[in-house]
C-alpha cells in the first residue's frame, strides 16, 4: 500500500511540475522576465519612482541623479545647481540668482522658489544675502523632495565654501510640508522659457520673479492659493491681469542686463 501511495505521490508531482514548466514555456522569455515594484493607487498600479541618488561633494562640486533621465550638478564656487533633462534642455541658476534656460537670461529672482518637473520632483530653492548686501541673494539651500524620498543640499552658497553638504531622507511628505514653496514654477517645454508661471499658467518671466523680491515673503504663495481657487471659473486671463499690476506695485521691471551679467557687483567671496 506505501509503495502505490508513494508512486501516487510521485506521479501528481510529475504532472504539476509538468504543467508549471509549460506555463513558463509560454512567457517570451522567462530568464528575462522582469518584475517592478509599485502600489496600487486607486486601482491602478502605480510604478514605484526611480530613487535619488548623489555624489559625495568634492571641490564644492557635486552631482544628483533625480531619475528619469534628469540630472541635478551643484557647484558652490558660483552659487550655482544646473537641471538637466532627458531631452538636453538645461536650466542655470546661478550668482545672485540668474535664471537661464538653454543659454537664453529669462530674469533674476530673490527670495523662495520651488521647481516643479514633469517627473513630479520638487526642488524648492531657499536663499539668503550675498555678503552684507541686503540687495543681493544667493542660492543657499535644495530641498529635493518626490513622494516619500527627500534630499536636502545646504551649503550651496558661494557666501562660505567648502561647507556643501548632502543628506537623504524617506520623510519626503514630511519635509515638503516644512518647508515653504514661495514661487512655484513648472516644467513646461512648449513655453518659451522652459517654465510656466503656477499662478497665470504662462510662460515665467521677470515679472513672475518680481513677486520674490525682499519682504513680499508669503505674498507668491497667497497668490497661487487665490489661483486655485479662481482659475477654473474665471479663466487665466484675469488672473495675468492681477499678476501684472501686482509686479508693477512691487517693483515693476527689474533692472535690465545683458544674459549673464549680474545685477550687482558680487565682489569676492566674503569669509566667515
Amino acid at each position: 500500500m506505501t509503495s502505490i501511495n508513494t508512486a501516487f505521490s510521485n506521479a501528481v508531482g510529475t504532472l504539476v511540475l509538468g504543467a508549471v514548466a509549460d506555463r513558463m514555456a509560454t512567457a517570451a522569455n522567462f530568464a528575462q522576465m522582469g518584475f517592478q515594484l509599485g502600489v496600487m493607487l486607486n486601482g491602478a498600479f502605480q510604478p514605484a519612482a526611480p530613487a535619488f541618488s548623489a555624489s559625495m561633494p568634492q571641490d564644492g562640486k557635486a552631482t544628483v541623479d533625480l531619475g528619469d533621465g534628469y540630472t541635478l550638478e551643484i557647484n558652490e564656487a558660483n552659487s550655482e545647481f544646473v537641471v538637466r533633462d532627458a531631452d538636453g534642455n538645461v536650466t542655470q541658476i546661478w550668482g545672485d540668482p540668474h535664471f537661464n534656460y538653454n543659454g537664453q537670461h529669462v530674469g533674476d529672482f530673490w527670495d523662495t522658489m520651488t521647481l516643479e518637473l514633469e517627473n513630479g520632483t520638487k526642488i524648492t530653492v531657499n536663499t539668503e544675502p550675498f555678503g552684507n548686501n541686503p540687495n543681493a541673494t544667493v542660492t543657499s539651500q535644495l530641498v529635493i523632495t518626490r513622494g516619500d524620498q527627500a534630499m536636502i543640499i545646504d551649503g550651496v552658497s558661494q557666501n562660505r565654501l567648502g561647507d556643501l553638504n548632502i543628506s537623504m531622507s524617506n520623510n519626503g511628505y514630511a519635509i515638503d510640508a516644512a518647508y515653504r514653496d514661495g514661487l512655484t514654477i513648472r516644467e513646461d517645454d512648449a513655453a518659451g522659457s522652459g517654465w510656466t508661471s503656477g499662478i497665470t499658467g504662462d510662460a515665467v518671466s521677470q515679472e513672475d520673479f518680481n513677486l520674490t523680491k525682499i519682504g513680499n515673503a508669503g505674498l507668491p504663495e497667497t497668490l497661487q492659493a487665490f489661483s486655485d481657487a479662481l482659475r477654473g471659473v474665471l479663466g487665466a486671463w484675469l488672473l495675468t491681469g492681477v499678476l501684472s499690476g501686482l509686479a508693477e506695485a512691487l517693483g515693476g521691471a527689474s533692472e535690465t542686463s545683458e544674459p549673464g551679467s549680474p545685477r550687482v557687483a558680487l565682489g569676492p567671496t566674503p569669509t566667515r
